[in-house]
């Protein structure tokens, strides 16, 4: 089985593995139609779904996806002591298990549905204990990516962008169940726990079978590098704690501090537009067409999952390929600014117009503004990063834009819940992103701000000089035959290329005696300094006793 179809099989299992906060405006409908936090709504209220209830649905999603964020944080390292074979099929046995505890939930609810509640503390606890062991199990699946990187060494950037867009691919599966529901007219706790096995077997047994085990993974990277990689880059809670504390020193380097904090605002105005339809598409369809909808059976939350699911199989991986033709990792950044701009003022424009067609224009912007905010981010740790902490870097990048977005979703829930409207705030977080994304273009076209070559701490240097057989980047330098500042940028590549020819120049010949001449200097410098400190210890001792004049 070659490495292309393996990747295309492991991608449509991750993208059944998909999780919910990828789905979660339908999956809102569905726990909201099943009775998940009922008792938000009033007494007298006979439909299936009141507004109170969607709302706290909505946020409690929300507030879930924001934590979820920080998942980013230890994704990689999961990788790290797994690799991605394991990673991904326990990924599907976590998902299956959080799919099972909704199911025992909303069985539950049915089962108390004729007077009887369930507490509204133990309903809130199982509810979030189900969606975050959903999630938790489709990032374990979504990091088996990782383990192709060194089967298609050339198209890394296009394995990244797969990753990401299997996410957007996974929003389409809760219309799948409301499908199947309706055709086998089962109801929900049955779909979701039939889901959980296709997921645990289907899914599994697929993971199992295409993607790369570690030590296969590491055989590759020896092929491709031609030397081999750390088994273990992190080492317990304190090597993990080090990586996080080196991705945090990098975003608080004093040169660029700044541009971070920046680059941070900007983004967050830029994911709110996102969040508000992936959690409320459904009500905020109701206000723009009323009670009637847009005809033909139009659904903005079916809508907007069903372009989000085409740009993720379109866009995401027509960015990825595109990527891996640019030169250097800052090319192309202004280029996605912009267009995050136009896309967010599109937004602003147009999401109160009353027409379906116009809308499905709104959610093509809303969805390529998602797809550009994770493909700029990654892009961005790239460019500040060294690349054994570029997925630290960006999931510190991810988790601190989560929690500044979360505070401000909360003004926005207290917003509707006062105003009862949906398309005030969506237009204030849509303007206000175009304005902060322009304003982010003049100022990188003004300043200029991207290094020429990431931002390096003293270990990554020392790593860098371990290569070479040295201690210094000096001394690295005059072993490769290069200037520092060229071996610095050749160093920080992510292209398999540099880091092969990174290899194969230290392992030269050439090298080799240049690696002999250093030894030998730092050895009669060593024996200089050793012979000095003993005469100034002789010299010491003579003046502390000097020898008397009769001897």
């Amino acid at each position: 089985m070659t490495s292309w179809i393996r990747l295309l099989l492991f991608f449509v299992a991750s993208v059944i593995a998909g999780g919910i906060i990828p789905g979660q405006n339908e999956y809102n409908q569905l726990f909201c139609e099943a009775g998940v936090f009922r008792y938000a709504c009033p007494t007298d209220y006979n439909s299936a779904c009141c507004p109170a209830q969607w709302l706290l649905i909505a946020n409690t999603m929300n507030s879930l996806s924001m934590f979820i964020t920080f998942l980013f944080l230890v994704s990689g390292i999961m990788f790290d002591i797994l690799g991605g074979r394991k990673c991904a099929v326990l990924g599907c046995a976590v998902l299956s298990v959080g799919f099972g505890i909704l199911a025992v939930l909303l069985r539950l609810l049915l089962l108390l549905g004729g007077g009887a509640t369930v507490k509204p503390s133990v309903e809130t606890t199982l509810f979030s204990l189900g969606v975050l062991t959903c999630d938790i199990g489709s990032f374990l699946v979504n990091v088996g990516f990782y383990a192709f990187l060194f089967h298609l060494p050339n198209k890394q950037a296009l394995i990244l962008s797969l990753s990401n867009s299997c996410f957007s691919c996974a929003s389409f599966i809760p219309i799948v169940i409301s499908y199947f529901m309706d055709l086998m007219g089962c109801n929900l706790p049955s779909a979701l726990l039939t889901y959980g096995a296709i997921i645990l077997i289907g899914s599994g047994g697929v993971c199992w079978i295409t993607v790369p085990s570690l030590e296969e993974y590491r055989a590759n990277a020896l092929v491709v590098l031609g030397m081999p990689i750390p088994k273990r880059s992190v080492k317990g809670w304190e090597g993990m704690k080090k990586q996080i504390r080196g991705a945090i020193r990098v975003l608080t380097h004093p040169d660029h501090i700044i541009f971070h904090k920046i680059l941070v605002s900007v983004l967050v105005t830029g994911w709110l537009p996102a969040f508000v339809y992936m959690s409320m598409a459904n009500p905020l369809g109701q206000e723009i067409f009323g009670e009637e909808g847009g005809g033909n059976g139009f659904s903005l939350g079916i809508s907007f999952l069903k372009i989000n699911t085409l740009i993720g199989l379109l866009v995401g991986p027509a960015c990825g390929v595109l990527v891996d033709f640019f030169q250097h990792p800052s090319d192309g950044l202004i280029e996605v600014s912009i267009l995050m701009a136009i896309s967010l003022a599109g937004v602003a424009f147009l999401c109160g117009v009353a027409n379906s067609m116009v809308q499905f224009v709104t959610l093509i912007c809303v969805c390529v503004s998602q797809t550009l905010m994770l493909l700029f981010t990654t892009r961005y740790a790239v460019v500040f990063a060294y690349p054994n902490r570029i997925g630290k870097l960006s999931g510190v990048i991810i988790a601190l834009c989560g929690t500044l977005a979360l505070v401000l979703i909360l003004p926005i829930s207290l917003s509707i819940a006062i105003t009862g409207s949906y398309l005030f705030p969506i237009r204030i977080a849509s303007a206000t992103g175009a304005v902060a994304w322009a304003a982010y273009v003049v100022y990188n076209k003004r300043e200029k701000p991207f290094p020429v070559s990431p931002v390096l701490l003293s270990e990554d240097e020392s790593e860098i000089a371990k290569i070479f057989g040295v201690s210094t980047i000096e001394d690295a330098a005059y072993v490769a035959n290069m200037a520092p500042k060229a071996l610095l940028k050749l160093s920080a590549s992510t292209k398999v290329a540099d880091l092969r020819r990174l290899s194969d120049i230290a392992l030269s010949r050439g090298a080799c005696e240049r690696i002999l001449h250093v030894a030998r200097r730092n050895c009669s410098q060593t024996s200089s300094d050793d012979i000095q400190r003993r005469r100034s210890r002789q010299i010491s001792i003579q003046k502390q006793f000097p020898v008397p004049e009769f001897a």
